[in-house]
């Protein structure tokens, strides 16, 4: 994709059946529709990053491969139940969010986090779902807003080249800006990929996992990002969006969608 690809007006196929009926009911009562579709979702055993897991893929968005099972029956074959995940730089685990949470670099890890959460609970809480994905390094991550105002919508994204984690909890400025306005994008670069004139050139700039891409790479990837949001036409689905740019092979990356949020008021 050349770089003035990257001021075009966005195209996408339409929306299917479903995502047509999340635009016609607003995106203020988008995720009771969703547990419309999935009552078990809203289950208290369910495990959280499931259910968005869930609803990042009834969104056609690409997503960690992952595997969500009962803590008793995970325990009861882990080798089985972690050979259906594809090969990645560290696993993700969680049992309880927030309070169970772990980045383990190895399966041993991750049986262990389980191991203890049984030994430490009563036996009914074994039903709960424990969490497993297999990720690969981020080489940028950040967050897109789309707001509900209208055709074509606003789009607002940050993203970074260092610390996901960092930048998610306010301890760490991103260093690139994207708006969308009407249907022209505007691409802002600071620190140490800020540009004096104009950003596209071909000089190349550290990212996380020391990949070394230009600001025209680096935006190129954010682009795909936001493309793969559901649109129809220059509408895209108004909502909170964080994504992770996975390394891949060489200087390659694919983006992977954590999370997402149609909850607020995106005006």
């Amino acid at each position: 994709m050349t770089a003035e690809r990257l001021a075009e007006p966005m195209r996408g196929s339409g929306f299917s059946d479903w995502q047509r009926k999340m635009r016609e009911i607003g995106n203020h009562h988008a995720a009771a529709y969703i547990e419309r579709l999935d009552p078990d979702m809203t289950q208290g055993e369910r495990n959280t990053h499931t259910r968005i897991a869930e609803e990042l893929r009834m969104l056609e968005l690409p997503i960690q491969q992952y595997i969500s099972v009962p803590v008793h029956e995970f325990l009861a074959a882990p080798s089985m139940w972690l050979d259906h995940i594809a090969d990645g730089e560290y696993y993700f685990a969680s049992i309880v969010p927030s309070v169970h949470l772990a980045h383990g670099m190895n399966r041993t890890e991750v049986i262990e986090l389980a191991e203890m959460y049984a030994q430490t609970v009563p036996e009914s809480e074994l039903r709960r779902e424990i969490y497993i994905s297999h990720n690969g390094e981020p080489v940028m991550s950040g967050h897109i807003i789309v707001r509900d105002d209208g055709e074509p919508n606003t789009i607002l994204c940050e993203f970074t080249t260092g610390n996901f984690n960092a930048f998610h909890r306010g301890s760490h400025t991103p260093e690139i800006s994207v708006q969308r306005h009407y249907k022209q994008f505007s691409w802002g670069f600071r620190d140490q990929l800020a540009d004096d004139i104009d950003w596209r050139t071909d000089e190349e700039f550290t990212c996380q996992g020391n990949i070394m891409l230009n600001r025209i790479e680096m935006a190129e990837r954010i682009y795909d990002a936001i493309t793969r949001i559901p649109h129809d036409g220059d509408y895209y689905l108004p909502g909170y969006y964080e994504v992770l740019l996975e390394h891949t092979v060489a200087r390659e990356t694919t983006p992977v969608f954590i999370e997402a949020n149609f909850n607020g008021t995106y005006l």
